[in-house]
């Protein structure tokens, strides 16, 4: 996935929910998290100083959608432009 600094949370959100509906996951809910921080869908990852190879957590919002090991709920920041 490749992602640029300016783009905003939600957007990038949207392609996270993008795959895991092609994963048959299309009812996940999730925020996310770096350094301890909720991120706010306004904002970019610039706003937030997150750089290439940068760990954002994904938190699920219910246990019924829980991730059940299909992908770990840490993520690198790679590929950003």
């Amino acid at each position: 996935m490749r992602i640029s600094a300016f783009e905003t949370i939600a957007r990038i959100r949207a392609q996270i929910l993008h795959v895991l509906f092609e994963l048959g996951r299309e009812d996940h809910q999730f925020r996310l998290r770096y350094k301890g921080q909720y991120l706010r869908d306004a904002y970019s990852l610039q706003d937030y100083g997150i750089v290439n190879n940068s760990i954002v957590r994904m938190i699920p919002l219910s246990k019924h959608n829980d991730v059940g090991g299909l992908y770990s709920q840490y993520g690198t920041i790679n590929n950003i432009r």
